[in-house]
C-alpha cells in the first residue's frame, strides 16, 4: 500500500487501493475542502505535490479539462480525481496561511451540521407571516418579540421533527434546509413540514387572539435544487449556509403567493419528487425577477395516503355525482357535455401538455366561436358547485358534469374520479373537430391527442344530443342513444340532412364505417364503448 505525507497536518496517512486522494483526506478527518460532490468541477479540493508526482495516475478527461482552463502546473492536481499507482506522495493542501488553516480545521464538534463544501440536492423551505409587519408598527415592541419567539419555538419543533433545520431567521420569516440529515426523502420531508407548521399557525392564531385580537396566516414556498453547503463565519458565530441559484428561486415561490393569493406553492421540481403522494389543489405559472421565461408552480392541499384517499376520493365523486344529478339546469345536459369536450381537446400527446384543465373557461377561452354556447348561468354553476365541494377541481366538476348529463338523458352511468388540477396557463391548441375536416384530418386530430378510431366513432356518437346552427343532429335529440349512428345507415336521406360534414366523413373510411355499422346495430356496445372513451378523453393530461 501506498502512504501520503500532508505537510500542513504532518501527518502520514495509508491509501486504500484504488482510493482518491481526497477520498483518503475525508476518511481520515483531514479538513479536505470540497465543493462539487467529488464530481470534478470545481478545484476546491486541489492539492500540490512536493515529492512522488510519478507515482500518481495521469490525470483522467474531466481533471485535464479543468485543469486545462485553470492552467494548472503539473504539480497541482484534483484530489477528487487523483489516484495513486504505487509508491509514497508528499503533499501539502492549498492553505495560504494560518487563518486558513484555522477555518478548515476548526470544524463544528456536537450535534450541529458542519460542512466544509460541498454541492448537494436539497429542499428549501421559505415561510413568511402575511400581515405581520403591519402588527409591528401598531404593537408594542415587547408583544411583537413575544409572538415571534412563541413562533420560532414551535415551527423550529416541527422543521427538527421533519429532518431539517432552520439556518435563517429574518423578522418573521426563515429559511429552512431538508436533505442534510436524510437526503433519499429531503422534498417530501420538506413538504410536510410545511402542511404541519400550517396546522401549527392554527393553534399559534388561537392564543394570538385571545392575547391581542389579532392572527396571521403563513405563506410558504418550496423549492428543491443543488447547491453548494458550506459551514461559514468567524469562530463562535460559526453557521452552516447554502449557497446558490435554487435558494434565491425558493424565496421567489413563497413571494409568489402574494400575487397568487395562495399560501403553500411548491417547484416543479419538488412536485416531481413528491407528485405521488400528494394532493394538488391548483398550478399556476409565474414569472421570476432576474430569470427569463415563465415557470410552473404547484399549490398543495394535503399529503395522500393511497389506500384511505382511493376510498375518500371515490366518496367525494359520489357526493358531486348526486349533487349535479338533483341540481343541473334541465336542458342544459348537452352543454355540460361538449364542455368537457372542449376542455379535453387541447391535449398534446407528445408533450403531455393540455388536457382536462378547466381552462376552457378563461376569458380568452369563451370569447372563441367554438366556445359561444358556454354563458354566464353555466360558469355561475360550476364555481358554485367547486364552493360546495372545496377539494374538487374545476375540471374535475366539467368531467364529472359531462357524465352525468349523459346519464340524465337515458345514457350509461360513467365514473371518471377526481384528482384533477386546473391550470390558468395557455396550453397547446385545441384539436376540436372542424366541421369541414375531412376524414383522414378527423383521425390525425384524434392521433394528436393519443385517441383511437373507435374513441372517434364512440366519442362522436354524442352528437346524438346535439345541435349544430340551432338544430338537432336526430330526432330523438332529448335521450342519449346510437340514433346517430341509426341515421347513419339509414338509406334515407332526411335523416342526415341536419349533421355537419364531418359527420358523413365517417361513411368514407371502411374502419370508421364498419364501427359505425356496429354502433348502429347494439345500442349497448355503444354505451360500452362510448363510457370507456369518455373516461379516456376527461383523463387527458391528469
Amino acid at each position: 500500500m501506498s502512504e501520503i505525507f500532508y505537510k500542513n497536518f504532518k501527518k502520514t496517512i495509508t491509501q486504500e487501493p484504488a482510493e482518491s486522494i481526497l477520498e483518503t483526506s475525508l476518511r481520515n478527518d483531514i479538513a479536505h475542502a470540497h465543493a462539487c460532490g467529488g464530481n470534478g468541477v470545481c478545484s476546491s479540493c486541489r492539492v500540490c505535490v512536493y515529492e512522488g508526482l510519478g507515482n500518481l495516475h495521469p490525470r483522467n478527461e474531466k481533471e485535464q479539462r479543468l485543469a486545462t482552463k485553470l492552467g494548472f502546473t503539473k504539480d497541482i492536481r484534483l484530489g477528487c480525481q487523483t489516484t495513486i499507482r504505487q509508491g509514497d506522495v508528499s503533499l501539502r493542501l492549498p492553505v495560504l496561511d494560518e487563518i486558513d488553516i484555522h477555518i478548515v480545521s476548526s470544524r463544528s464538534k456536537g450535534g450541529t451540521i458542519d460542512s466544509v463544501g460541498e454541492q448537494k440536492l436539497l429542499s428549501f423551505l421559505f415561510a413568511d407571516m402575511e400581515g405581520f409587519t403591519s402588527f409591528t408598527e401598531s404593537s408594542q415592541p415587547y408583544d411583537v418579540v413575544h409572538i415571534l419567539n412563541r413562533y420560532y419555538y414551535s415551527v423550529g419543533k416541527l422543521v427538527k421533527e421533519h429532518n431539517g433545520f432552520i439556518v435563517d431567521y429574518f423578522g418573521d420569516g426563515f429559511l429552512a434546509v431538508f436533505g442534510m440529515e436524510r437526503a433519499e426523502r429531503h422534498a417530501l420531508d420538506a413538504v410536510k413540514a410545511g402542511l404541519a407548521i400550517n396546522k401549527e399557525m392554527e393553534r399559534l392564531n388561537d392564543y394570538v387572539r385571545s392575547l391581542l385580537d389579532k392572527e396571521f396566516k403563513l405563506r410558504v414556498g418550496i423549492h428543491s435544487d443543488k447547491v453548494i453547503v458550506g459551514t461559514i463565519g468567524m469562530e463562535g458565530m460559526r453557521k452552516l449556509s447554502v449557497i446558490g441559484d435554487g435558494v434565491n428561486f425558493a424565496s421567489r415561490i413563497e413571494s409568489a403567493n402574494k400575487d397568487l393569493k395562495t399560501y403553500f406553492l411548491i417547484s416543479e421540481n419538488t412536485y416531481e419528487l413528491t407528485k405521488d403522494e400528494l394532493v394538488i389543489k391548483a398550478s399556476h405559472t409565474i414569472s421570476v425577477k432576474g430569470k427569463t421565461g415563465t415557470y410552473k408552480v404547484f399549490e398543495v392541499n394535503e399529503v395522500s395516503n393511497p389506500e384511505a384517499n382511493a376510498e375518500v376520493q371515490e366518496e367525494l365523486e359520489t357526493e358531486v355525482e348526486n349533487y349535479l344529478i338533483e341540481n343541473i339546469p334541465q336542458g342544459f345536459e348537452p352543454d355540460f357535455l361538449r364542455l368537457a369536450f372542449h376542455d379535453a381537446t387541447s391535449f398534446d400527446s407528445a408533450t403531455g401538455a393540455g388536457g382536462v384543465d378547466g381552462s376552457v373557461i378563461r376569458p380568452d377561452e369563451v370569447a372563441k366561436e367554438d366556445n359561444s354556447f358556454i354563458d354566464k348561468k353555466m360558469i355561475s354553476f360550476l364555481h358554485s358547485v367547486i364552493k360546495r365541494f372545496p377539494p374538487v377541481s374545476l375540471a374535475d366538476v366539467i368531467a364529472i358534469a359531462g357524465a352525468v348529463g349523459v346519464r340524465k338523458l337515458g345514457g350509461p352511468e360513467i365514473h371518471v374520479g377526481v384528482g384533477r388540477v386546473d391550470n390558468i396557463k395557455k396550453g397547446p391548441e385545441s384539436q376540436l373537430p372542424d366541421r369541414h375536416d375531412s376524414v383522414n384530418k378527423l383521425k390525425h386530430r384524434f392521433e394528436l391527442m393519443g385517441l383511437s378510431s373507435r374513441d372517434l366513432v364512440a366519442l362522436s356518437g354524442a352528437h346524438t344530443i346535439g345541435k349544430a346552427d340551432g338544430k338537432p343532429f336526430t330526432e330523438d335529440f332529448k335521450r342519449f342513444s346510437n340514433s346517430y349512428f341509426v341515421a347513419l345507415v339509414s338509406k334515407d336521406a332526411s335523416t342526415t340532412e341536419n349533421m355537419l360534414p364531418s359527420d358523413l366523413q365517417l361513411r368514407e373510411d371502411p374502419e370508421l364505417w364498419e364501427i359505425v355499422q356496429e354502433y348502429a346495430e347494439s345500442e349497448e356496445r355503444f354505451f360500452e364503448d362510448f363510457a370507456e372513451s369518455y373516461r379516456h378523453l376527461v383523463c387527458l393530461g391528469h
